[in-house]
Protein backbone atom coordinates (compact mmCIF):
# COMPACT_ATOMS: atom_id res chain seq x y z
CA UNK A 1 0.00 0.00 0.00
CA UNK A 2 1.43 3.11 -1.07
CA UNK A 3 1.14 6.51 1.25
CA UNK A 4 -0.85 9.54 -0.19
CA UNK A 5 1.68 12.21 -1.09
CA UNK A 6 1.58 15.50 0.10
CA UNK A 7 1.97 18.10 -2.92
CA UNK A 8 1.03 21.25 -3.86
CA UNK A 9 -1.52 22.81 -7.25
CA UNK A 10 -0.58 25.43 -9.47
CA UNK A 11 -2.62 27.84 -10.77
CA UNK A 12 -2.08 30.66 -13.12
CA UNK A 13 1.27 30.72 -12.24
CA UNK A 14 0.70 30.84 -8.45
CA UNK A 15 1.66 27.59 -5.94
CA UNK A 16 -0.84 26.90 -3.19
CA UNK A 17 -0.65 24.08 -0.63
CA UNK A 18 -3.52 21.78 -1.15
CA UNK A 19 -5.22 18.68 -0.42
CA UNK A 20 -4.10 16.79 -3.99
CA UNK A 21 -8.16 15.14 -4.42
CA UNK A 22 -6.82 13.78 -7.57
CA UNK A 23 -4.08 11.75 -6.15
CA UNK A 24 -4.45 8.14 -5.75
CA UNK A 25 -3.44 5.27 -3.78
CA UNK A 26 -3.77 1.52 -4.08
CA UNK A 27 -5.00 -0.97 -1.51
CA UNK A 28 -4.28 -3.97 -2.83
CA UNK A 29 -2.71 -5.26 -6.07
CA UNK A 30 -2.65 -8.92 -7.65
CA UNK A 31 -1.32 -10.42 -10.77
CA UNK A 32 -3.14 -13.88 -11.95
CA UNK A 33 -1.20 -16.57 -13.56
CA UNK A 34 -4.45 -18.21 -14.53
CA UNK A 35 -8.64 -17.05 -14.75
CA UNK A 36 -11.96 -18.85 -16.36
CA UNK A 37 -12.91 -15.73 -18.17
CA UNK A 38 -12.49 -14.22 -20.21
CA UNK A 39 -11.78 -17.58 -22.35
CA UNK A 40 -12.61 -16.47 -25.54
CA UNK A 41 -11.64 -13.26 -27.43
CA UNK A 42 -13.70 -10.35 -25.59
CA UNK A 43 -14.24 -6.70 -24.64
CA UNK A 44 -15.01 -4.93 -21.94
CA UNK A 45 -17.26 -5.11 -20.04
CA UNK A 46 -16.38 -8.66 -19.27
CA UNK A 47 -15.90 -10.88 -15.51
CA UNK A 48 -12.61 -11.93 -14.53
CA UNK A 49 -12.25 -14.45 -12.93
CA UNK A 50 -8.84 -14.55 -11.36
CA UNK A 51 -7.97 -18.81 -10.56
CA UNK A 52 -4.82 -18.92 -9.47
CA UNK A 53 -2.13 -15.86 -8.70
CA UNK A 54 -0.49 -13.66 -6.44
CA UNK A 55 -1.87 -10.93 -3.74
CA UNK A 56 1.41 -8.15 -4.22
CA UNK A 57 2.55 -5.88 -1.55
CA UNK A 58 4.60 -3.46 -2.46
CA UNK A 59 7.25 -0.69 -0.40
CA UNK A 60 6.02 3.16 -0.65
CA UNK A 61 8.10 3.03 -4.49
CA UNK A 62 5.08 1.14 -5.74
CA UNK A 63 7.86 -1.98 -5.71
CA UNK A 64 6.21 -5.24 -5.29
CA UNK A 65 8.83 -6.54 -3.01
CA UNK A 66 6.62 -9.90 -1.40
CA UNK A 67 3.30 -12.01 -2.10
CA UNK A 68 0.81 -14.36 -0.83
CA UNK A 69 -0.50 -16.98 -3.21
CA UNK A 70 -4.43 -16.59 -3.56
CA UNK A 71 -6.43 -18.85 -1.72
CA UNK A 72 -9.72 -18.37 -3.69
CA UNK A 73 -10.46 -17.38 -7.36
CA UNK A 74 -11.55 -13.51 -7.05
CA UNK A 75 -14.40 -12.20 -9.54
CA UNK A 76 -13.83 -8.91 -10.91
CA UNK A 77 -16.49 -6.79 -13.08
CA UNK A 78 -14.22 -4.91 -15.93
CA UNK A 79 -16.24 -1.97 -16.89
CA UNK A 80 -14.63 -0.48 -20.03
CA UNK A 81 -11.73 -0.05 -21.77
CA UNK A 82 -8.80 2.70 -21.29
CA UNK A 83 -8.36 5.18 -24.52
CA UNK A 84 -5.43 6.24 -25.99
CA UNK A 85 -4.35 9.96 -25.13
CA UNK A 86 -0.61 10.24 -26.00
CA UNK A 87 2.89 8.26 -26.08
CA UNK A 88 6.41 8.50 -25.45
CA UNK A 89 9.64 6.44 -26.91
CA UNK A 90 8.41 3.69 -29.98
CA UNK A 91 5.39 1.99 -29.45
CA UNK A 92 4.24 -0.91 -32.14
CA UNK A 93 7.13 -0.09 -34.17
CA UNK A 94 6.67 -0.87 -38.18
CA UNK A 95 3.13 -1.98 -37.28
CA UNK A 96 1.21 1.66 -38.37
CA UNK A 97 2.25 5.13 -39.59
CA UNK A 98 2.12 7.98 -36.40
CA UNK A 99 -1.04 9.34 -37.27
CA UNK A 100 -3.05 5.97 -37.11
CA UNK A 101 -1.52 4.91 -34.20
CA UNK A 102 -4.11 6.04 -31.58
CA UNK A 103 -6.67 4.68 -33.22
CA UNK A 104 -4.20 0.93 -33.66
CA UNK A 105 -3.37 1.25 -29.93
CA UNK A 106 -7.75 1.89 -29.06
CA UNK A 107 -8.13 -1.18 -31.26
CA UNK A 108 -5.49 -3.26 -29.59
CA UNK A 109 -6.46 -2.65 -25.79
CA UNK A 110 -9.91 -3.21 -26.45
CA UNK A 111 -10.52 -6.85 -26.64
CA UNK A 112 -8.28 -9.33 -24.61
CA UNK A 113 -7.44 -11.24 -26.95
CA UNK A 114 -3.37 -12.52 -27.07
CA UNK A 115 -2.69 -13.06 -23.44
CA UNK A 116 -3.75 -17.02 -23.44
CA UNK A 117 -6.05 -17.25 -26.16
CA UNK A 118 -4.27 -17.32 -29.63
CA UNK A 119 -1.13 -18.62 -31.10
CA UNK A 120 1.94 -16.99 -30.33
CA UNK A 121 2.54 -16.55 -33.73
CA UNK A 122 -0.27 -13.88 -34.49
CA UNK A 123 0.28 -11.63 -31.80
CA UNK A 124 2.33 -8.90 -33.12
CA UNK A 125 -1.24 -6.89 -34.01
CA UNK A 126 -3.21 -7.77 -31.46
CA UNK A 127 -1.60 -5.98 -28.27
CA UNK A 128 0.47 -2.66 -27.90
CA UNK A 129 4.66 -3.69 -28.32
CA UNK A 130 6.59 -1.33 -26.04
CA UNK A 131 10.39 -0.74 -26.91
CA UNK A 132 12.82 0.52 -24.07
CA UNK A 133 11.79 3.63 -21.44
CA UNK A 134 8.47 4.22 -23.74
CA UNK A 135 5.24 4.65 -22.29
CA UNK A 136 1.19 5.06 -23.41
CA UNK A 137 -0.99 8.01 -21.55
CA UNK A 138 -4.68 6.88 -21.43
CA UNK A 139 -7.44 8.63 -20.28
CA UNK A 140 -10.99 6.81 -18.43
CA UNK A 141 -14.27 8.00 -19.42
CA UNK A 142 -15.79 4.96 -16.49
CA UNK A 143 -17.35 6.68 -13.48
CA UNK A 144 -16.64 5.64 -9.93
CA UNK A 145 -13.67 3.42 -11.44
CA UNK A 146 -12.63 1.28 -8.56
CA UNK A 147 -9.77 -0.52 -9.69
CA UNK A 148 -7.38 -0.97 -12.94
CA UNK A 149 -6.65 -4.58 -14.88
CA UNK A 150 -3.99 -4.82 -17.37
CA UNK A 151 -3.55 -8.34 -19.21
CA UNK A 152 0.13 -8.51 -20.43
CA UNK A 153 1.05 -11.07 -22.92
CA UNK A 154 4.33 -13.47 -22.36
CA UNK A 155 7.17 -12.39 -19.88
CA UNK A 156 7.41 -10.95 -16.58
CA UNK A 157 7.55 -7.74 -17.66
CA UNK A 158 8.23 -5.01 -15.04
CA UNK A 159 5.90 -1.88 -15.80
CA UNK A 160 5.49 1.65 -14.09
CA UNK A 161 1.69 2.73 -13.58
CA UNK A 162 1.19 6.75 -12.70
CA UNK A 163 -2.19 7.74 -11.90
CA UNK A 164 -2.05 11.68 -13.48
CA UNK A 165 -3.75 15.17 -12.48
CA UNK A 166 -3.89 16.25 -16.29
CA UNK A 167 -3.50 14.88 -19.69
CA UNK A 168 -0.17 15.99 -19.90
CA UNK A 169 0.87 14.08 -16.65
CA UNK A 170 3.19 16.69 -15.47
CA UNK A 171 1.69 15.88 -12.06
CA UNK A 172 1.32 12.59 -11.35
CA UNK A 173 1.22 10.13 -8.19
CA UNK A 174 3.52 6.74 -8.90
CA UNK A 175 1.02 3.45 -8.24
CA UNK A 176 3.15 0.19 -9.02
CA UNK A 177 6.67 0.59 -10.45
CA UNK A 178 6.89 -3.20 -10.75
CA UNK A 179 8.85 -5.65 -9.40
CA UNK A 180 12.42 -6.16 -6.56
CA UNK A 181 14.92 -9.04 -7.82
CA UNK A 182 13.69 -10.94 -4.95
CA UNK A 183 10.32 -11.01 -6.11
CA UNK A 184 10.70 -11.42 -9.54
CA UNK A 185 12.67 -14.83 -8.83
CA UNK A 186 10.10 -16.18 -6.17
CA UNK A 187 7.05 -15.49 -9.11
CA UNK A 188 9.43 -17.24 -11.62
CA UNK A 189 10.03 -20.38 -9.35
CA UNK A 190 6.29 -20.71 -8.34
CA UNK A 191 5.87 -22.80 -11.49
CA UNK A 192 2.77 -20.73 -12.07
CA UNK A 193 4.70 -17.88 -14.49
CA UNK A 194 7.74 -20.85 -15.21
CA UNK A 195 11.70 -21.25 -14.97
CA UNK A 196 12.63 -17.80 -16.92
CA UNK A 197 10.45 -14.68 -18.16
CA UNK A 198 11.34 -15.77 -21.75
CA UNK A 199 9.00 -18.74 -22.20
CA UNK A 200 6.04 -17.45 -24.67
CA UNK A 201 3.69 -18.89 -22.49
CA UNK A 202 3.57 -16.69 -19.68
CA UNK A 203 1.08 -14.45 -19.60
CA UNK A 204 -0.74 -12.75 -16.88
CA UNK A 205 -3.30 -10.18 -15.61
CA UNK A 206 -2.80 -7.30 -13.14
CA UNK A 207 -5.38 -6.02 -10.81
CA UNK A 208 -4.82 -2.42 -9.26
CA UNK A 209 -7.67 -1.81 -5.94
CA UNK A 210 -7.58 1.90 -5.37
CA UNK A 211 -8.21 3.08 -2.13
CA UNK A 212 -11.18 5.91 -3.69
CA UNK A 213 -13.59 5.81 -6.78
CA UNK A 214 -12.36 7.22 -9.37
CA UNK A 215 -14.60 9.13 -12.20
CA UNK A 216 -12.44 9.82 -15.21
CA UNK A 217 -8.60 10.55 -14.85
CA UNK A 218 -5.33 9.43 -16.73
CA UNK A 219 -3.31 6.67 -16.27
CA UNK A 220 0.90 6.34 -17.66
CA UNK A 221 2.10 2.80 -18.57
CA UNK A 222 5.46 2.21 -19.28
CA UNK A 223 8.00 0.03 -20.00
CA UNK A 224 10.74 -0.57 -17.00
CA UNK A 225 13.93 -2.17 -16.74
CA UNK A 226 13.54 -5.59 -15.68
CA UNK A 227 16.18 -7.13 -13.29
CA UNK A 228 16.03 -10.54 -15.17
CA UNK A 229 18.50 -10.11 -18.01
CA UNK A 230 16.20 -12.64 -19.97
CA UNK A 231 13.39 -10.14 -20.12
CA UNK A 232 11.15 -9.71 -23.17
CA UNK A 233 9.43 -5.76 -23.77
CA UNK A 234 6.49 -5.14 -22.48
CA UNK A 235 3.19 -6.05 -24.55
CA UNK A 236 0.01 -4.97 -23.56
CA UNK A 237 -3.26 -6.88 -24.72
CA UNK A 238 -6.31 -5.40 -22.80
CA UNK A 239 -5.78 -2.17 -20.28
CA UNK A 240 -9.64 -1.07 -18.45
CA UNK A 241 -11.30 -0.01 -15.28
CA UNK A 242 -12.70 -2.07 -12.86
CA UNK A 243 -15.84 -1.42 -10.87
CA UNK A 244 -17.13 -3.29 -8.00
CA UNK A 245 -19.10 -6.39 -8.66
CA UNK A 246 -22.76 -6.24 -7.18
CA UNK A 247 -23.21 -8.05 -3.84
CA UNK A 248 -26.43 -11.04 -4.45
CA UNK A 249 -27.95 -11.57 -1.28
CA UNK A 250 -27.46 -15.02 0.04
CA UNK A 251 -30.38 -17.69 0.25
CA UNK A 252 -30.84 -16.73 4.12
CA UNK A 253 -30.71 -13.46 3.75
CA UNK A 254 -33.43 -13.85 1.44
CA UNK A 255 -35.27 -15.58 3.39
CA UNK A 256 -34.91 -13.43 6.44
CA UNK A 257 -36.19 -10.40 4.04
CA UNK A 258 -39.22 -12.45 2.99
CA UNK A 259 -40.24 -13.29 6.96
CA UNK A 260 -39.59 -9.32 7.54
CA UNK A 261 -42.18 -8.64 4.23
CA UNK A 262 -44.44 -10.98 5.53
CA UNK A 263 -44.16 -9.35 8.88
CA UNK A 264 -44.76 -5.92 7.50
CA UNK A 265 -47.62 -7.46 5.55
CA UNK A 266 -49.69 -8.73 8.57
CA UNK A 267 -48.79 -5.45 10.92
CA UNK A 268 -50.70 -3.36 8.47
CA UNK A 269 -53.40 -5.98 7.93
CA UNK A 270 -53.42 -5.87 11.65
CA UNK A 271 -53.60 -2.07 12.02
CA UNK A 272 -56.46 -1.59 9.43
CA UNK A 273 -58.67 -3.52 11.15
Amino acid sequence: MLVKPTSVTTWGGSVHATATVWALTLSQAYIFSDWSSPNTTTGAPFLLNGTAGFQLWLNGSGLATSATALSSPLAIQVADQLYDQSHSGTIDPNEVSSRALPSHVNSEVAKVDEAGLVCECSDAALNVDFTNNSTVTFRSSAANGTGLVLFEDAGLDPLSLRYCATADCSTSTLLFSGFSTGMLNTLLVSKQFGLDDSVPGIDQAFWFVFDQPVTGGYFKIGETDNPNSQSELLEVDFVGVTKASTKVPEPSSLLLLGFGLLGLSLLRRFQTR
